[in-house]
């Protein structure tokens, strides 16, 4: 929780000190009402972002992840390989410039838990039980999960499973133990990672996939964004952090997000495999970083690309940024914009906005595929209300 006060604090400060700074200048009266809109936008994006998971530095990596997350939030196999110490550690990496979390996993060694002669081999983080209640899914919530991973160049996956992610029920239902979505690395003739699906019924689908190369030795960035019900929502981008390139994209507007019986719906992180083909897998690091989850209106924040949209004409003013998905009134707020203020736009090459003057995407709209200096030019300055991003 340090790292949240510390960047509301930054935040705050800055825009405090821009309000201060106005009135030693004396700026006119309608520069101090618009400095008061723009600190309390920032105020507003402050106050909605999601809960947050960085690496900081090695050393109590286990200690930093509870303090987030809850309880004892890490399954690790450290009392069935004993020698290696923690499973969980932190280093620098040099791409992404900053600490990022590595999960280790020996095939010889490390068990389930405390069981090394398992079928299986466990060392994830996870939320549960005793977590806070803003990092666990309630039924007809709305909750976006963000993070960072990345492959080893020589990542070995088997013929079983081996997944990365879940999110997974949890409750005292007859399926509450069950994952609902699975990233999961598979060898085949091609090797690939799917994302996986498991409806009620028990039956897996690969909603999503792509080739595994994409994934090896190169960061990417994942945003899923689920409504949890019967009849729910998923929605899953996957970019590389490097060349902003989208490798998955996937979203469904009536798919089976619940389990009876269940109290919440949880999300893991880490490495999960089977031993049924122990040959075909190796001792594996995978590197995960920047774990986000934001409930609701709250956001996450990203270096995948965004469409940023603009008060004023040729990109200056407040700034608001989107990813692909569909976005209100409350979100335009949400990350610091203002409804019908929007005077410009820019546009990533890739993703396509479309902007609507009313709330809901309803109204007269105006579709971009590159960067617009002035709405004015269209007619349609200062009317967008809600909008949608989508690959190109």
């Amino acid at each position: 929780m340090r790292k949240i006060t510390l960047i509301t604090c930054a935040l705050v400060c800055a825009s405090l000190l821009l309000v201060h700074c106005k009135k030693n200048n004396a700026a006119t009266q309608q520069e101090k009402e618009t400095d008061a809109v723009t600190a309390a936008a920032a105020v507003v994006a402050i106050q909605s972002l999601g809960t947050l998971l960085s690496a900081d530095g090695p050393g109590n990596t286990y200690e930093l992840i509870n303090s987030v997350l809850g309880g004892t939030a890490n399954e690790s196999p450290d009392c069935a390989h004993t020698a290696f110490g923690r499973h969980i550690t932190e280093v620098y990496d040099s791409t992404l410039g900053t600490n990022v979390f590595v999960f280790h996993m020996h095939t010889d060694y490390d068990g389930n838990l405390c069981s090394p002669t398992d079928d299986r081999q466990r060392n994830e983080i996870k939320t549960y039980g005793p977590s806070p209640s803003n990092v666990k899914a309630t039924y007809g919530e709305t909750v976006t999960y963000h993070w960072k991973f990345k492959l080893d160049a020589a990542f070995q996956p088997s013929t079983s499973f081996t997944h990365i992610h879940q999110l997974k029920a949890a409750g005292d239902g007859p399926d509450d133990d069950s994952p609902i979505i699975t990233l999961t690395p598979r060898k085949a003739s091609t090797d690939r990672l799917d994302v996986l699906h498991i409806g009620s019924a028990g039956t897996t689908t690969a909603i999503a996939t792509a080739n595994l190369s994409a994934f090896k030795g190169a960061w990417v960035e994942v945003e899923e964004k689920v409504t949890f019900s019967d009849t729910g929502s998923y929605r899953i981008v996957i970019t590389n952090v490097a060349t902003g390139a989208i490798i998955i994209n996937y979203s469904s507007n009536n798919i089976d997000m619940w389990r009876g019986g269940t109290s919440f719906i949880r999300p893991k992180w880490g490495i999960y495999r089977s031993l049924a083909n122990k040959t075909q897998l190796r001792d594996e690091q995978v590197r995960f970083a920047d774990f986000c989850i934001a409930e609701g209106a709250a956001v996450c924040p990203s270096t995948a690309p965004q469409v940023s949209l603009f008060k004023n004409c040729s990109y200056t003013g407040w700034e608001a940024q989107f990813g692909i998905g569909t976005y209100t009134t409350a979100d335009i707020v949400a990350r610091g914009g203002l409804d019908k203020d929007a005077s410009s736009l820019k546009v990533p090459a890739g993703l396509k906005v479309v902007l609507y003057e009313n709330n809901n995407f309803t109204g007269a709209s105006k579709t971009y595929t590159a960067d617009k200096s002035c709405l004015s030019s269209d007619s349609f300055n200062d009317k967008v209300s809600s909008l949608v991003v989508s690959v190109n």
